[in-house]
């Protein structure tokens, strides 16, 4: 990439990042500003999405070796992806599913591409293709089995985390030795990204370290799919609603009143009606004083 093309493909990494990051502070995700955040995110990734492609950032005639230390991040664009679009609330849940599978999917086949998945991930990978729709991480019927993996898969995830920490010496001649604030060669990588602009290994190894962590969550990620989609697939079809509930339907997505008692065949509105603006309530309270403005 070009000097212009990189820094906007990082303004735009870097926003869908921190947005998602964002979404941590929301106590629901039904809060309007929470998808707004999400949508945001997801129009983000999409066009970082759309630049890779443009660009040919990635290729299968590449080695890992080829793809440059900073360009490793984008590796995971799909995991984000998929990760943000199960936080939406306002589409078909089985449809976002599928989304989310889908780019779960292309993120670990380009991870496969580039020879990055460890042979246990492989072996999940191939186990994945082999029956998406029934993907499951834990195989064993046996309580003690299903036990011992769970343990084995959290002991994974916090050694995939504390790769992502600085060993101080690692950052001793990046820092100032002149710092008031030693603990901040301790600090984690991903907190620390102007310091790594000077060291190329370091930024290589953050980039990776994450890309392994995200690959644990990937595989999680599709085991909750598969077992969400079974469920959804269980659940018996909604009827078709009934002609009186098809009619209140279309009553209240007209503003409509309900009701035998509301029915008229008059087909100009009252003049109750065309003082309140068609709005429903009552005109006067009961002391004969106006509830809602008169327009002429």
């Amino acid at each position: 990439m070009d000097d212009h093309q990189e820094a906007s493909f990082s303004s735009l990494f870097a926003t869908a990042k921190s947005k998602r990051s964002n979404l941590e502070a929301f106590a629901s995700a039904t809060d309007p500003l929470y998808q707004e955040n999400v949508r945001s995110a997801i129009e983000a990734l999409e066009q970082c999405r759309k630049l890779a492609d443009r660009i040919s950032l990635f290729s299968p005639n590449e080695l890992l070796e080829d793809i440059s230390s900073n360009d490793l991040q984008y590796l995971s664009i799909d995991y984000y992806q998929a990760d943000i679009i199960l936080k939406q609330t306002t589409l078909d849940r089985k449809h976002l599913l599928r989304q989310a599978q889908t780019f779960q999917e292309n993120f670990i086949q380009l991870l496969d591409t580039y020879r990055i998945l460890s042979k246990s991930n492989s072996k999940l990978y191939e186990r994945y293709t082999e029956d998406r729709d029934n993907f499951s991480l834990l195989l064993s019927n046996d309580a003690a089995a299903r036990r011992d993996t769970k343990i084995t898969r959290f002991k994974e995830e916090k050694q995939l985390k504390q790769k992502l920490e600085v060993c101080p010496t690692q950052l001793s001649y990046i820092l100032s030795e002149e710092t008031t604030q030693p603990d901040m060669k301790s600090q984690h990588l991903s907190q620390n990204p102007t310091a790594l602009d000077q060291d190329d290994s370091a930024l290589r190894d953050l980039h990776l370290a994450e890309i392994q962590l995200n690959t644990h969550h990937a595989f999680q990620s599709l085991d909750m799919i598969s077992q969400e989609l079974k469920i959804l697939a269980s659940m018996p079809p909604t009827p078709p609603p009934g002609p009186e509930e098809q009619e209140a339907d279309y009553r209240q997505r007209n503003g409509l009143r309900g009701g035998r008692e509301d029915y008229s065949d008059r087909l100009d509105p009252s003049l109750s009606d065309l003082y309140r603006g068609g709005k429903a309530g009552p005109i006067l309270n009961k002391d004969g004083k106006p509830l809602q403005p008169f327009t002429a």
